[in-house]
């Protein structure tokens, strides 16, 4: 036998039979079914790209939301003593060696949280939606980091 021949490479028997009509069948039916089958592939890779696109829309206008997040919470540490004049110390301590801003008379329990609070509840959902969309991302074959 020779090495090329479809009995001794199946692969090479794969592409010689599926190439060749069986017995009784419609070549133009065939070609039909092959036209449709060729559709529905540009079709799905039509809709894949279009889904990679909203997809990578969407994780560019997260990072930006990100990033105005962060700079926002950046401003707040910048401000924590002025927002503790305001709403108070979450914290106090005791004992002679302490500075007296931070004594129980100006412990407030969390009301300077509030300040910062839905800035930071609303990073970890950004950060939630960045994993979200990276994954989707990477279950079509895009990898982005």
């Amino acid at each position: 036998m020779i090495a090329g021949e479809p009995s001794q490479n199946p692969g090479l028997r794969k592409r010689c039979v599926g190439s060749i009509p069986a017995p009784g069948t419609n070549p133009q039916m065939i070609e039909s079914q092959r036209a449709k089958r060729e559709r529905e592939v540009l079709v799905h890779d039509n809709e894949r790209a279009l889904e990679i696109e909203r997809l990578l829309e969407k994780l560019s206008e997260a990072r930006k939301r990100r990033t105005a997040l962060a700079a926002e919470a950046q401003e707040f540490v910048g401000r924590i003593d002025e927002i503790r004049a305001v709403f108070g110390n979450p914290y106090f301590y005791t004992g002679a060696n302490r500075d007296p801003s931070e004594s129980i008379a100006n412990y407030s329990g969390f009301n300077s949280h509030d300040v910062l609070g839905p800035t930071a509840q609303s990073i970890r959902q950004i950060e939630r939606e960045l994993r979200r969309i990276k994954e989707q991302l990477r279950e079509l074959g895009v990898n982005v980091d």
